[in-house]
């Protein structure tokens, strides 16, 4: 009897006990397992295979976790630590039990740490551990009342990023692979990533889209359209192709896409507001693009089309290509861009700070990353700046600093650009006569546009806005290109008419007096100072007439044998002309002075470098440098024929750079006096080529089919 009483005894004593041991593990389950610790109000939670391998630069989701920070001042080598990304609280499991002494080594000597049991505090943190278990937190902690999550991540990984969703379920699972070469491998598995492809968009933009940018961001069609649902609703889902590439170009944002066949963007944003050649639009592209409020513009580059909210942006887009200044063409940025990561991506995001690619595979994402350290400075520095006058363009005037030009155009339109931008432009229905000119009116930095038709005389400010009196109607019609000149602190204008009337105007467009002239003129009038007498010099191709502007009468008059440039030099007019392969100078008296001969010569330009003239003059392929008394101190061996023009300018360090336009092949070249290259590469341009000192540097003014370019630096 006693034996089975003490047989019924023991057997309660064991099921109490199993019965006090499963709760006691129940409980150490619950306090310690990252499954019930962690919760939707943790947002994400990083798991830390091996410390030593991550590099918590680049895990940018937990830079502002309020534990991350104190967890890498942590000696975790041998831990495996679970990191909420909201809350300030983390778990880690190690590879054996944790005692008091572990623990004192765990924290770096900055934390006080001191015990209650299996409960510590560690500075402002407190703490517990069981066996391998230590869960360590700070304040109140929102912990997960709902049902345990499950924690699916690859153990070989160095870490894992598992996100959780509102409904408490594991949303995403990414495993992050550092590899010593500094290439980090992620994949991730995210159930609400059902579509995307693998798209080679070096193939698609490589070859197209400029190199100047500060960050390149490529997004495949339908992967993208899985993360914003504002582009898969948009007009541009609907003519996109594979995909499109969002730029910071110089601090504005551009998206360039392909588009399907048939599907023209521009028409489709037009049927959608029932308009005709709109190139402006307010729909919403993306869920950041435009701007609240903003409107952008689209314009086509070759198969793609470039979108921003700058028109100059889009211009300067479209220039680079032109200019070659593409990935494809700079062998640096293009290995940046497409050398290490993959070549099949369903997103690729490149900047000075970091690299990654992301590629939709059998329901996961496989990324690749580069951090900073792996990587050099891509972004080049500004070396051309482009202004698209949408007009063919026959000649520009360029004046001091930056994108301050003004164009003509073949159809006689006008551009003002002013800091790269245009203020205004004017088209006229009469053709321009000779070139533009921009003047400094009176005399205080501020400049004016000066232009004649064959009926009017346009003088136009900065604004845009034409000057007091002007335009001027003429009564008959002018034969050259209006002059203007100072003297004793006035302006005047002079221009010649049909009936050889020479019609003399002040600043403000009156008319003063009127000369006559004994031939046709068709020149452009000189003015210019002999003994303190004012001249002018009225001229067609076979005359020339030397009148005094003071006395209004003749001076002088003789037949000019040839063709000739002018320029003047203290106290005197001076022209240049070849008779018979010979440089001949005129002077103002009209006596002739034969210099050298030179083969196929062709007398180009006559530039005034700091008062003291220099000729440049073409023979056969070369080209030669004089200077007014017909003496050469320069040679160019050209490896062309065609000079569309040439330009010259002295820096202050007193070398003379000489701009010299191939006609052939539509580029521009800059040479020493002494022939030799100052650069080895060409520069693009066409037609005109103008030389500026830009601040102790060379800045190179040219023609790019419709667009105004500028190198410098």
């Amino acid at each position: 009897m006693l034996g089975r009483i003490l047989l019924a005894l023991i057997f309660i004593i064991s099921i109490g006990w199993i019965g006090f041991v499963g709760f006691d593990i129940l409980n150490v389950k619950s306090n310690f397992s990252p499954e019930t610790l962690f919760s939707v109000n943790d947002g994400k939670v990083l798991v830390v295979n091996r410390s030593n391998e991550v590099d918590f630069m680049q895990i940018t989701d937990f830079s502002d976790s309020p534990i991350a920070t104190m967890f890498q001042e942590l000696a975790t080598e041998n831990c495996t630590a679970f990191i909420s990304q909201k809350q300030a609280h983390l778990l880690l499991n190690n590879t054996s039990n944790w005692n008091e002494s572990s623990i004192i080594s765990l924290f770096s000597d900055a934390y006080n740490v001191s015990f209650s049991g299996s409960n510590f505090t560690a500075g402002e943190y407190e703490g517990r551990y069981f066996k391998s278990s230590l869960y360590l937190f700070q304040g109140e902690i929102s912990k997960n009342q709902k049902e345990a999550l499950i924690f699916n991540y690859d153990q070989k990984a160095s870490a894992s990023i598992i996100e959780i969703n509102e409904a408490s379920k594991v949303a995403s699972v990414e495993d992050i692979y550092f590899l010593p070469s500094g290439k980090v491998n992620y994949i991730m598995r995210d159930e609400a990533i059902l579509q995307g492809k693998k798209v080679k968009d070096e193939v698609l933009f490589g070859g197209i889209l400029t190199s100047k940018f500060a960050t390149y961001h490529f997004h495949e069609r339908d992967y993208y359209s899985t993360k914003d649902s504002t582009f898969s609703k948009s007009p541009m889902f609907q003519w996109t192709l594979n995909g499109f590439v969002v730029l910071d170009y110089k601090g504005q944002k551009v998206i360039v896409s392909d588009y399907i066949d048939g599907q023209d963007p521009i028409l489709i944003l037009n049927d959608l507001h029932q308009t005709q050649d709109k190139s402006v639009f307010k729909d919403r592209l993306l869920v950041d693009f435009p701007s609240k409020g903003a409107s952008y513009h689209i314009k086509y580059l070759e198969d793609l089309v470039v979108i921003s909210e700058s028109e100059t942006t889009c211009d300067q887009v479209i220039a680079d290509f032109k200019l070659g200044n593409t990935i494809a063409l700079n062998k640096f940025v293009h290995n940046q861009v497409f050398g290490n990561l993959p070549k099949l991506v369903s997103e690729r995001f490149i900047s000075n700070d970091v690299s990654y690619s992301k590629t939709v595979y059998q329901g996961r994402i496989l990324q690749t990353r580069f951090g900073a350290g792996e990587k050099e400075v891509i972004i080049e520095k500004q070396e051309t700046i482009s202004m698209n006058c949408e007009f063919d363009i026959v000649n520009f005037v360029v004046s001091s600093g930056v994108g301050n030009v003004v164009v003509q155009g073949k159809e006689n339109e006008l551009a003002c650009f002013e800091d790269g931008k245009l203020t205004w432009s004017k088209k006229f229905e009469q053709k321009i006569i000779g070139e533009i000119e921009v003047i400094d009116l009176y005399s205080n930095g501020e400049l004016f546009t000066l232009v004649n038709t064959s009926s009017k005389i346009h003088l136009i400010n900065s604004k845009g806005k034409y000057s007091s009196g002007f335009p001027v109607e003429l009564e008959e019609e002018a034969t050259n290109q209006v002059k203007f000149y100072r003297w004793k602190g006035k302006s005047y204008l002079l221009i010649a008419l049909a009936n050889k009337e020479i019609i003399h105007l002040d600043g403000e467009g009156r008319e003063l007096t009127i000369f006559n002239s004994k031939e046709l003129v068709s020149e452009q009038i000189d003015v210019w100072a002999s003994q303190n007498k004012l001249f002018a010099g009225f001229s067609n191709t076979s005359f020339f007439e030397m009148f005094n502007l003071e006395k209004s009468i003749s001076h002088r008059s003789f037949s000019l044998p040839i063709k000739t440039l002018t320029t003047k030099i203290p106290n005197e007019l001076r022209q240049y002309g070849i008779e018979n392969n010979s440089l001949i100078k005129l002077d103002q008296k009209g006596s002739k002075s034969k210099y050298s001969s030179f083969d196929n010569s062709q007398l180009l330009k006559i530039v005034n470098d700091n008062k003291n003239p220099i000729l440049l003059l073409k023979s056969s392929n070369e080209i030669h440098l004089l200077n007014s008394e017909g003496i050469p101190f320069g040679l160019i061996k050209l490896a062309f024929n065609e000079v569309d023009d040439i330009d010259l300018i002295t820096m202050n360090s007193e070398k003379t750079i000489i701009g010299v336009v191939d006609g052939l092949e539509n580029n521009v070249y800059l040479y020493h006096a002494n022939g030799e290259l100052l650069i080895k590469k060409s520069l693009e341009g066409q037609r005109k080529v103008q030389l500026e000192n830009s601040a102790g540097s060379i800045q190179v003014t040219t023609i790019v089919d419709q667009f105004i370019i500028q190198y410098f630096n």
